[in-house]
């Protein structure tokens, strides 16, 4: 089948899962174009754990490998408890991760990977300020209408558009967040800090009612 009888593929967000969808498309020649609000990409988030599926996913666009040298590949995942520091759990990571999932397991800033994902996809393949108002299916195809007038057509919608979708409200109906009850804090400071104190490079640490991640 060519490029050209292959479904017209629009994505709503890019993101990371709306890139990375993109790529693979493209990669198997379809036609695709990424509709994303913002007027550009911006730096945003802080710190995202990959684990080896996903390294295999980016290995097919071609920055797996590129994100690994990057990122930090830590040598365990701990688990201690809050108060005493004692070790409730210990799970290899450097080397084993290879060696048992066939990819690495990483941490990375997710404005760093974000970036390297925005490379994958073709040039013009993103078109931003592009906030999605409005759509309306056929028997054959979506349109598709945005906050700025202008209206696009495809053969396939992805909905790419994070925890306010417009996408997943105009298939199920208004789902307004749930607040949990939790809230999370980060912080970074300088790791001289610390001293001599030695600390995991990736740990969690358990109380009752909160943790902390490292």
């Amino acid at each position: 089948m060519s490029k050209s009888t292959k479904p017209r593929v629009a994505i709503i967000g890019a993101g990371p899962g709306g890139l990375t969808a993109g790529a693979l498309l493209q990669a198997s020649d379809y036609q695709v174009d990424i509709y994303e609000q913002a007027p550009t990409i911006v730096r945003l988030g802080a710190g995202i754990h990959l684990g080896p599926n996903c390294i295999k996913v980016l290995n097919r666009i071609g920055i797996g490998h590129k994100m690994v040298e990057y990122a930090v590949r830590p040598t365990a995942w701990v688990s201690r408890m809050w108060d005493t520091g004692e070790i409730l759990a210990s799970q290899p990571l450097k080397d084993f991760s290879e060696e048992h999932y066939g990819a690495a397991y990483i941490t990375i800033h997710r404005g760093d990977m974000h970036a390297m994902l925005v490379n994958t996809v073709a040039p013009g393949t993103i078109h931003f300020g592009k906030r999605l108002v409005d759509l309306e299916q056929d028997a054959s195809s979506v349109a598709m209408e945005f906050a700025d007038g202008e209206k696009a057509r495809a053969d396939i919608l992805i909905g790419a558009d994070g925890v306010h979708s417009r996408v997943r409200e105009w298939m199920l109906g208004a789902e307004p967040p749930i607040y949990s009850g939790y809230i999370g804090h980060r912080v970074t400071f300088p790791s001289e800090r610390l001293g001599d104190l030695q600390i995991d490079d990736l740990a969690k640490w358990w109380a009752p009612d909160r943790h902390l991640i490292i």
